[in-house]
């Protein structure tokens, strides 16, 4: 009986305590994010990186601080931050978010947007482009993780000022 209540006790204590990161669900094989050019000085540049963490490439094409390609180390809990901040682009459709889309009908012009491909397995990748000029009020939410995901991972110093 009290082994049986220790038991229950130990088995409660445990559902308390911090949730386990997210990891991603397999055969998650890589995700590349990739900046494109704007009318200025937009940092133009594309990162990948691995479903297991560990490592990730990172190459700067224009405006960046790092020209070239340089490899990185990336913590397990940086890329599940990283992938959970790209959820929304990998669940959405991506012609909704074309110029002229059901989500893209306040389009400015002059303005950076981002490729996203998620590689799964051996199946065809899943390309979501955003152009940062769609202004609709329901991408709100959507751009915001999209600027923000880069900066879950150990890259700022190799972009630089922005």
């Amino acid at each position: 009986m009290i082994r049986t209540l220790t038991s229950g006790v130990a088995f409660l204590l445990a559902a308390c305590t911090t949730a386990t990161p997210v990891v991603p669900p397999m055969p998650l094989a890589e995700i590349t994010y990739g900046t494109e050019p704007c009318y200025g000085t937009c940092p133009v540049y594309s990162v990948r990186v691995g479903n297991r963490g560990g490592t990730g490439t990172f190459e700067g094409r224009q405006h960046t601080a790092t020209r070239g390609t340089l490899s990185f180390a990336v913590k397990p809990a940086e890329f599940n931050a990283f992938y959970l901040a790209l959820a929304g682009a990998r669940a959405a459709d991506p012609r909704a978010y074309a110029p002229g889309g059901a989500n893209c009908r306040q389009q400015v012009t002059d303005h950076p947007g981002v490729t996203v491909t998620f590689r799964e397995g051996s199946t065809a990748p899943r390309v979501f482009r955003y152009s940062f000029g769609c202004r609709d009020p329901q991408n709100a939410k959507l751009a915001a993780d999209l600027r923000r995901a880069p900066t879950l991972l150990p890259i700022a110093a190799m972009i630089g000022k922005r």
